[in-house]
């Protein structure tokens, strides 16, 4: 194989790998040392990084590219003030060079001295470089500062540079976002695009911030524009098949998800989502079948784990359903949904401690869901494990003391342990924070609606709120 197969960037590096091997000098121009060292920094290879530069430097001493390289080298190593001086020098000699800008911003941003960086980036811009490329750096820098609000106004002007920045259209967006100023996104991408009615990446944008806001259908509406201007775009197949299936359109949804396979590899969640519409159907066979399709693209995607659980238990394969949901369990073992599906399956199939242990995880992972502290104890309470049920919704509402459901179903507990008096308190608390749920001590003990003493109660708590 001759060495012309080989594709040119490769060539030089293998030729410059040879030269150091066998510590022979080769002569390499500047152009061709600074694409040698872009490589290993790309590779983050900075032993060799630093070799290449250091060759650079003696084959061509005061050489300004080369030494900004070597200015990232030191900055990458942490060595700060090395590379402050030799910036320092280098912009005495050639103060018009807007890359010694750069890279010194990019030192005091890795320092997090974000307005010293923003100060390097308008010495750039006076210096003569690209206003729109400085304005979106220094976007940048507010965002790392959390100064949202004026990181919209420099992107902003990018925009108003070049309306055909796509990454800024979608920085922008994100900033919108995160300073949770949707209404506002709203408003400048349908001005944007009365001004630019084929930016197909505004109106990508637009659907993105109608669909945060649950506007579903102006969603859907804004999509369908963005895949009018690029029958190719995918991502806005998927999020119009998304939006829906958030309408529950699922049959739709599914045909628009599958479209993105005419325009990309099919992914994973791609096939996951369209599992989750049958599901939502209550399709469960043809929802276990997408679910497989997904594990087969990623076996480690735990959702489709879990989906194919549920899709399994459903058709009445309960067994294989807990092997699945615990193969979810496996990938993701901090998500308490998880592990609350599998206690709920645990128990169908009569591994109760099994299921008392997945409930004890659920409790310690999400505290504040009420519906596990009640399974919980109750699953305890049908063992005759009365003391524990009872500490268990304690426990409860140690991190949620006026959750209505919870104290409802410890005045039951301590009715049934014969504490009439404190049950009665509790009752009177539980009628007091949310009078309509009482009916849930019915649902737990039927027997109570003989009890006249809770009844009463429940009368008069229903009059006193009346009045």
């Amino acid at each position: 194989m001759t060495e012309d197969l080989f594709p040119v960037d490769e060539a030089l590096i293998r030729r410059f790998e040879e030269m150091v091997k066998k510590n022979k000098t080769v002569f390499f121009d500047v152009e061709e040392f600074e694409a040698i060292i872009d490589h290993y920094f790309e590779q983050q290879d900075n032993r060799m990084a630093g070799t290449a530069i250091n060759l650079a430097i003696e084959q061509h001493p005061g050489n300004t590219g080369v030494l900004l390289k070597q200015a990232r080298l030191f900055i990458l190593g942490g060595k700060n003030k090395e590379a402050m001086k030799l910036l320092d020098s280098l912009e005495e000699i050639e103060p018009a060079n807007t890359d010694i800008y750069y890279t010194r911003a990019s030192l005091f941003s890795y320092q997090k001295q974000y307005e010293q960086a923003i100060r390097e980036f308008e010495k750039a811009l006076l210096a003569g470089e690209e206003p729109d490329e400085i304005y979106t750096n220094i976007a940048f820098e507010y965002e790392n500062m959390g100064q949202y609000h004026m990181a919209i106004q420099y992107l902003k002007k990018v925009l108003r540079i070049n309306p055909e920045n796509e990454a800024a259209l979608y920085e922008l967006s994100f900033c919108y976002e995160i300073d949770n100023k949707l209404e506002e996104s709203i408003a400048f991408f349908n001005e944007f695009l009365d001004r630019y009615p084929y930016s197909k990446t505004a109106w990508f944008n637009l659907g993105i911030v109608y669909n945060q806001l649950d506007l579903y259908e102006k969603a859907v509406e804004a999509y369908d524009f963005a895949i009018a201007i690029d029958p190719s775009f995918s991502s806005a197949y998927f999020n119009k098949a998304n939006a829906l299936a958030n309408l529950e359109h699922y049959r739709a949804a599914i045909r628009v998800y599958r479209e993105t396979f005419e325009y990309e590899e099919p992914e994973a969640m791609t096939y996951y989502y369209i599992g989750e519409c049958y599901e939502k159907m209550r399709s469960f066979d043809r929802a276990l079948d997408e679910y497989l399709n997904a594990l087969a693209v990623d076996e480690n995607l735990s959702e489709a784990w879990m989906g194919a659980g549920i899709a399994r238990d459903e058709l009445g394969h309960t067994a294989e359903a807990v092997k699945s949901m615990e193969r979810a369990v496996a990938l993701d073992e901090i998500n308490p949904e998880y592990w609350f599906i599998l206690g709920d399956t645990l128990l169908k199939t009569g591994r109760t401690e099994e299921a008392v242990s997945a409930y004890e995880k659920v409790a310690g992972l999400d505290p504040y869901n009420t519906d596990i502290w009640l399974d919980y104890s109750g699953v305890l309470s049908n063992l005759g494990k009365h003391a524990e049920a009872l500490r268990i919704i304690e426990k409860g509402l140690e991190t949620d003391a006026r959750n209505a459901s919870l104290l409802y179903r410890k005045s039951v507990y301590l009715l049934r342990d014969g504490k009439s008096t404190e049950a009665y308190r509790i009752m009177q608390d539980a009628l007091s924070t949310d009078h309509s749920r009482h009916t849930e001590i019915f649902d737990y003990m039927p027997m109570l609606k003989n009890d006249t003493t809770i009844l009463d109660m429940i009368e008069l708590f229903r009059v006193d709120k009346k009045q």
